[in-house]
């Protein structure tokens, strides 16, 4: 399985459909697939230390569980975004949403979906793969700026998967986003 470039493909999504473009699965999908591929042949034919950073580099291919879960990803936020807006908004005081970087939104979000819908994936991995995605696409403060806030929001829950309440969302809440067997619902 390769998560890694499952949730950069989810990501991609996200934050294009957030700028007000439809977040076309099909050509972020080729897009991303490509430049992973381009990447590690590109650090591999370097040198010997840039050689073993290419090995760190998601696979450039995604398998159809893979694409499941990016689209899960994707559908889980864009459904629970308000609430998930809600949660990060208290944890991030100082900040308004307004004010945070989109990369930064977008990576926060899907992380935080993660937490408190994917019960198979552990909250360090949600907020450690939020945290490499940020230090490739976010700004330079962007991966301690996201560790601070996921890990808040981990920290309250006191160990505990935490559980949103949607009794008060919105009538698009009430949807379920496609479940794959590696993303567990609540």
């Amino acid at each position: 399985m390769n998560r890694p470039l499952a949730r950069e493909v989810a990501m991609k999504r996200l934050v294009a459909y957030a700028l007000g473009g439809e977040g076309d699965a099909a050509y972020i999908l080729s897009m991303s697939q490509s430049e992973a591929e381009a990447e590690r042949e590109e650090k591999a034919r370097q040198t010997p230390e840039t050689a073993n950073e290419s090995a760190a580099l998601p696979p450039g291919k995604l398998s159809k569980k893979d694409i499941a879960f990016a689209d899960a990803l994707f559908d889980g936020v864009t459904i629970y975004r308000e609430k998930l807006d809600e949660v990060i908004a208290k944890v991030s005081s100082g900040w308004s949403l307004e004010r945070i970087d989109c990369v930064d939104l977008c990576l926060m979000r899907m992380a935080a979906y993660e937490i408190f819908f994917c019960e198979n994936i552990p909250i360090a991995a949600s907020i450690d793969e939020a945290v490499e995605l940020a230090k490739r696409f976010g700004g330079d403060k962007s991966p301690a700026f996201i560790n601070g806030i996921l890990g808040t929001i981990a920290r309250s829950c006191g160990g505990e998967r935490p559980r949103l309440s949607f009794r008060d969302a919105d009538a698009t809440a009430n949807e379920e986003p496609a479940a794959t067997d590696d993303v567990i619902l609540s």
